[in-house]
């Protein structure tokens, strides 16, 4: 009995495994696109495009920080993606980035399902007073809506497009933040065919570079599309532990040496959507002061990742013989600063924490020791490594 009883245990517990790998919690997404040399949907649905016309690109949106675009520049460009039922629903989320080189003339469409059953666009027709707003289009739904929000020119933007038939609103997000909702009740089933780029029927097309489109058939919360809008879809998608670069599942030397070579490329060269923690459109210092204090919980000059930063510390990294050198350096050889060398800026850094024999980093509170002991300590370690090499050159 005992032994049926195990089996029957073990046989639940692989249904309920494979329950999960079956329907994971990225199911509803049945469309993404990426444009990363190709035009296939990455969602595992199978709802691949054709590239009509319309170009790749190498730049891309920095919350990304890799990878292409999509260039459209005519009004018959676009990407085809074939109908099928599983992009119909009343209930969905659009998101996309955008980089508009400026509109003339007309709704320069984002994108459009066949016969107009649903429209995104740029609104610069006249007689809707159009000055380049976010709008959308349902014929059941009101019509044409647009926004107050005018896209910036050159500059990349997120866009997300939020219908929510059970509520009969239709609402429009900017880079996270929701800007509109539609005064019209929304109650419209896109159906057909889907253009990303320009009208169903080849025109009215959109001048600018698009990337990063993704279509669930549900209503995602303001989080998931403030982390879209901010990281990406992949990283929304897979989000793994913050700061863990190399996704090991530990947050180790290995990641934060992995970020000080991020902060010493070029900012044009470095992945955002990894790096920069604070969302500033940069990888510095401020990011790495978040990877110690606040996702590793521990103190700047913890050089062996103990939890605290004592005199063990120091005997680390003096004992590796970079200091002053020029020598590239390490987390664990005193790179604290992410300079890649150590030397005297490295313990102003640490020292300055403030956690130099303060045990491990409490819980929500920034504990600083009074400056002048502070500033002590550190003078005495600098007359301490300035005698031991006037012994060693004698």
């Amino acid at each position: 009995m005992t032994h049926n009883r195990i089996l029957f245990t073990l046989n639940a517990s692989l249904f309920l495994i494979a329950s999960v790998l079956v329907s994971p919690s990225s199911a509803e997404l049945v469309g993404y696109w990426n444009f990363d040399g190709n035009v296939d949907d990455q969602s595992g649905m199978g709802n691949d495009g054709e590239l009509i016309d319309a170009s790749y690109d190498n730049s891309f949106p920095p919350q990304i920080g890799s990878g292409q675009s999509i260039s459209f520049e005519n009004d018959a460009d676009h990407v085809f993606v074939e109908a099928d039922d599983s992009l119909d629903s009343e209930i969905f989320t659009l998101a996309m980035f955008i980089y508009d080189r400026g509109q003339v003339g007309a709704l320069e469409r984002l994108t459009s399902r066949e016969g107009d059953t649903f429209e995104t666009a740029i609104n610069v027709h006249p007689p809707f007073n159009g000055q380049g707003e976010y709008a959308y289009y349902s014929g059941a739904g009101g019509g044409w809506q647009w926004s107050d929000e005018v896209p910036p020119i050159e500059e990349w933007q997120h866009v997300t497009y939020v219908a929510n038939a059970d509520e009969e609103e239709l609402s429009i997000y900017v880079d996270g933040e929701m800007i509109y909702t539609s005064p019209d009740p929304w109650f419209t089933l896109p159906t057909g065919f889907m253009h990303i780029g320009n009208r169903w029927n080849d025109v009215e097309g959109f001048d600018g570079l698009i990337d990063d489109v993704a279509l669930w058939d549900e209503v995602l919360d303001d989080d998931a599309i403030k982390t879209i809008a901010t990281r990406g879809v992949a990283a929304f998608l897979n989000p793994g532990a913050e700061g863990d670069y190399n996704t090991d599942g530990q947050l180790d030397v290995i990641d934060i040496d992995l970020q000080s070579e991020e902060m010493n490329k070029e900012p044009a060269q470095q992945d955002l959507a990894k790096f920069d923690h604070n969302n500033d459109a940069v990888v510095n210092i401020d990011d790495r002061t978040i990877w110690i204090k606040d996702l590793r919980k521990t103190w700047i000059g913890d050089s062996n990742l103990d939890g605290e930063f004592n005199s063990s510390d120091l005997v680390q990294v003096f004992g590796e013989g970079r200091y002053e050198t020029g020598s590239p350096a390490g987390w664990a050889a005193g790179d604290w600063n992410g300079d890649m060398l150590f030397n005297s800026s490295d313990l102003v850094f640490a020292f300055a924490g403030g956690g130099y024999e303060m045990g491990p980093l409490p819980d929500g509170v920034a504990a600083v020791p009074e400056p002048g002991s502070a500033i002590l300590v550190l003078v005495g370690v600098l007359l301490l490594v300035a005698r031991t090499r006037r012994l060693k050159m004698h």
